[in-house]
């Protein structure tokens, strides 16, 4: 389970009280059709799945786990989520356009090796491939210049690496994006280099369609 935790709290420092709570209650309701259900909480926000992710799918693929219910939660819109925007001038409003539009939103998906799927007579909606992880230099409280991007682009690197190795391209290259500026410059920033080791593959005329991004 995959949490967005204050931004002045580091993420080794452990769960927060509400955000173990919220994993005690889910775990509780999940055993009640699965007793052997183990639940992990990561407090890294967007960036959990990927700290959590390999360690997980080694067990999937030696066989120790039959499926893995991967699920993030993002909220703006309680008190102390909204109080940090407030304190930090990044709540949007007719003064402040380049900030946060608060919202909230939720998503889980099962992860399984093919042939359990199969064995279950699950339909295989997607694949993955690889994963790609890195620390952003530039944050909100120093002066590194976020167009650099260089931890998307690192993550993006490395997340494209099978299919380099198979000479592989994306179709589609997708991200989150708000209303802040410096989100805006560093996406532009990773997807153009993306772009030439990503997407379009070689420069020699390739006839293939141009990737679309959203």
């Amino acid at each position: 389970l995959c949490l967005d935790a204050p931004a002045s709290r580091p993420a080794d420092a452990g769960p927060t009280e509400d955000a173990r709570a919220l994993a005690d209650a889910l775990l509780t309701a999940c055993r009640r059709w699965s007793p052997g259900c183990q639940l992990e909480l990561s407090l890294r926000g967007g960036a959990g799945p990927c700290f959590a992710l390999p360690s997980a799918l080694q067990a999937i693929a030696a066989g120790e786990l039959d499926c893995l219910v991967l699920g993030g939660v993002h909220c703006d819109l309680d008190p102390p989520a909204i109080a940090r925007l407030l304190a930090d001038e990044r709540l949007y409003d007719a003064e402040h356009i380049d900030a946060v539009i608060p919202g909230e939103s939720a998503a889980f998906v099962a992860l399984m090796a093919p042939a359990v799927a199969a064995r279950q007579r699950m339909p295989m909606l997607a694949k993955l491939c690889g994963l790609g992880r890195a620390i952003e230099p530039a944050r909100l409280d120093n002066d590194e210049p976020a167009a650099l991007a260089r931890g998307l682009t690192t993550a993006l690197w490395e997340a494209a690496a099978p299919l380099r190795e198979q000479a592989l391209r994306a179709g589609w290259l997708l991200g989150d994006l708000g209303f802040e500026s410096w989100r805006l410059r560093e996406w532009q920033s990773a997807f153009l280099r993306a772009s030439a080791t990503v997407l379009d593959g070689d420069k020699s005329g390739s006839d293939r369609p141009k990737a679309r991004s959203a």
